[in-house]
C-alpha cells in the first residue's frame, strides 16, 4: 500500500501577493489514524487566472485524410513518456499511433475477436507496454509499443469506462459491483503478467440522481440528473484513487479505498442556478438525444423542476503526471472549463481556466499536458492537446 508523504513545513509557507491579491496558508491538521487533513480558505500559490497556470492550445493531432492514420472516431486516448500519443479510433477499431509532433507512425491491433483483436479499446501505456482493455470481449490485452501483443487474459464485462496503469505497474480496470457492494464503484487491479492484485472498492456517498427514459413499461435510457451531486471518483496515476462527494468541497486520497491516508479540499460556496439555464440545459438535451428517442418521452422525464437550485462543488477529478489534483468545477460558463490545481499534497495552489471546454471524462493527463477527443474547427474528428504552462506570463 502506498502511503503520501506531506511535508507540512511547506504547506505553512505561502503568505505573499500575486496580482495585488493576498494569498492563504493551507490549514494542516493530523486527523485520528494519522490521516492528513489539508484545508485552503483561499489560494496558496496564486489568485489571478492571469498570474498563475496556464492550459494553452498545442495544435491537434488527425492524421491526413484518405491515409491509414485518419481519424474517424476517436475513443480512449493513452500518451506514453516519449510524447507518442496512441488513440483506439472506430468504425473500424484499431489503435493509431501518431508521434510527438503529431505525425502518423502505424496502427496496432484490428477490429475481431482473435489474438491481438478487440470489439472496443480502452488503453494505458507506461514505459514499454500498451494495455488494451475489451468490455465486449471481456478480455485484457498487452502489447509492446511497437505492436506485437504479449499476453490476454479474461477480465470483466461490459463497463465502458477508462482504466489506469501506475507507476508500481499496475493496471486497475473498473466492474460492476456486485449487490453487496451496490455502494462502491470497484476497480480491480492486475499485475502486467495478467494475475490479480487486488480489488480497490470506491465508497459512494449521497445518492447520485437520474432521469430515466421510458416507453411504456420498457426503460429507453437513464442519465444523471444535471448540477445533481454525486460521487466523483479518479485512478491516481501515482498509486490508489481519489474520491469526493461533489455536495462539499472535501477530496479523499485512498490507497484501496477501504483506507483514507488523506483527505483535502477549500472553502466554497454554491453558484446558484438560474431558471434559464435549466430551461436552456433542458431544451438542449432534448435536441440532441431527441435524434435518438422519442422527445415527447424525453420531455416527460426531463424535468426542470428535478434540476438543483446550485451547483455542486466539483464535476470531475483528474491527477497529471506529476501527481497534481485538477478538480474540474461545476458552473454554468459552458465555454471555457475552470479547474481548481491543488498540490501532491492537498494544498489549493489557485484557478486554472481553459479556454474552452474540456470534458470531465476520457482525458489524458501527462507532467505537461492535457489530451482529449475533439473536432477541429472543420469539424474534422481530432486529439486535442493543451500544454500546461507553469508560472508567469
Amino acid at each position: 500500500m502506498r502511503r503520501s508523504s506531506f511535508p507540512i513545513v511547506l504547506l505553512l509557507a505561502a503568505c505573499s501577493s500575486v496580482g495585488h491579491e493576498r494569498l492563504a496558508t493551507a490549514k494542516v491538521d493530523t486527523l485520528p489514524g494519522h490521516i492528513i487533513s489539508v484545508t485552503s480558505a483561499g489560494p496558496t500559490a496564486w489568485a489571478d487566472t492571469s498570474a498563475g497556470w496556464h492550459l494553452v492550445p498545442a495544435g491537434t493531432i488527425a492524421g491526413e485524410a484518405g491515409t491509414a492514420g485518419e481519424l474517424i472516431n476517436p475513443q480512449s486516448l493513452a500518451v506514453d513518456a516519449s510524447g507518442r500519443i496512441y488513440v483506439a479510433d472506430s468504425k473500424p477499431e484499431v489503435i493509431k499511433v501518431f508521434g510527438p509532433d503529431g505525425r502518423f507512425l502505424h496502427t496496432i491491433g484490428r477490429e475481431g475477436e482473435g489474438p491481438g483483436e478487440f470489439k472496443a479499446a480502452y488503453l494505458a501505456v507506461r514505459g514499454s507496454t500498451l494495455v488494451v482493455h475489451d468490455p465486449r470481449l471481456a478480455r485484457t490485452s498487452t502489447f509492446d509499443t511497437s505492436g506485437t501483443l504479449l499476453r490476454s487474459w479474461k477480465t470483466s464485462c461490459c463497463y465502458y469506462s477508462s482504466i489506469g496503469m501506475d507507476t508500481a505497474g499496475r493496471i486497475s480496470i473498473i466492474t460492476t459491483a456486485t449487490p453487496e457492494q451496490k455502494r462502491y464503484a470497484n476497480y480491480v487491479r492486475y499485475r502486467l503478467d495478467g494475475t490479480f492484485v487486488d480489488t480497490i472498492f470506491v465508497p459512494q456517498a449521497g445518492e447520485a440522481k437520474y432521469w430515466t427514459v421510458r416507453q411504456g413499461k420498457n426503460m429507453m435510457m437513464s442519465m444523471p440528473t444535471p448540477a445533481s451531486p454525486r460521487t466523483e471518483s479518479t485512478l491516481n496515476p501515482l498509486g490508489g484513487v481519489l474520491y469526493g462527494y461533489s455536495a462539499s468541497y472535501r477530496i479523499v486520497a485512498s490507497g484501496t479505498g477501504r483506507d483514507t491516508t488523506a483527505v483535502f479540499g477549500r472553502a466554497w460556496s454554491a453558484e446558484p442556478i438560474s431558471s434559464a439555464w435549466r430551461h436552456a440545459t433542458v431544451e438542449r438535451m432534448v435536441s440532441s438525444i431527441g435524434r435518438d428517442y422519442p422527445a415527447a418521452s424525453l420531455r416527460e422525464s426531463f424535468r426542470e423542476d428535478e434540476i438543483p437550485g446550485s451547483f455542486p462543488a466539483f464535476d470531475g477529478i483528474a491527477v497529471d503526471g506529476l501527481g497534481n489534483r485538477w478538480v474540474r468545477r461545476a458552473g454554468a460558463d459552458s465555454l471555457h472549463t475552470a479547474f481548481d490545481v491543488f498540490d501532491a499534497t492537498g494544498r489549493w495552489l489557485g484557478p486554472v481556466i481553459a479556454p474552452r471546454n474540456i470534458p470531465a471524462y476520457d482525458v489524458v493527463w501527462t507532467d505537461d499536458a492535457v489530451y482529449f477527443a475533439s473536432e477541429s474547427d472543420d469539424g474534422t474528428p481530432s486529439v486535442a492537446r493543451y500544454r500546461i504552462e507553469k508560472g508567469n506570463r
